[in-house]
């Protein structure tokens, strides 16, 4: 049987806080092109998850957990709307995975996940935000069939003089 089979994801609960705090720091980039403090960048992934199923827009947090109910990944997601066409979509708002299960399938299954949730809520995609350096996560997601939809540009102000 291969691994990817003993996977199952299950609603996030308390219990996974932990787990949550111990694999936060593989999605936080050391820095972006954009002038952010990385801990308030912390802080809204904690508070996305932190809120699941309580704050507006409904964000739902599932967790991916082995034959034992161990947690590998979690991800958590809700409904959007098109900018252009207010279709529905599904929104992944953060997608992690242990170090240890990386590899192992847990985030195609997270994907899946999403996706059957986009399905159920009648959305016509999913989409997600990757931060630009984040090239093993690109790699993945273009592995399980994403593609890029828009790039933002971003130049700094802080600290530049207009060089015009």
């Amino acid at each position: 049987m291969a691994t990817e089979d003993l996977i199952r994801v299950r609603d996030w609960d308390e219990r996974d806080s932990d787990f949550y705090q111990a694999v936060v720091h593989r999605i936080i980039p050391e820095r972006t092109a954009s002038p952010r403090d990385m801990a308030a960048v912390g802080c809204f992934m904690d508070q996305v998850v932190a809120d699941a199923g309580s704050r507006p827009g409904g964000v739902e947090t599932y967790v991916a957990v082995d034959a034992g109910d161990r947690p590998l990944g979690l991800f958590a997601i809700r409904l959007d709307f098109d900018h252009f066409t207010n279709h529905p979509r599904a929104c992944v708002e953060v997608l992690v995975v242990s170090d240890a299960a990386e590899g192992k399938g847990v985030g195609r299954a997270l994907m899946r996940h999403a996706e059957a949730w986009g399905r159920e809520h009648g959305c016509r995609e999913v989409v997600l935000d990757v931060f630009a350096d984040n090239e093993a996560a690109i790699a993945f997601y273009r592995r399980v069939g994403y593609q890029p939809d828009h790039l933002r540009m971003t130049k700094s102000l802080v600290g530049d003089a207009d060089p015009d």
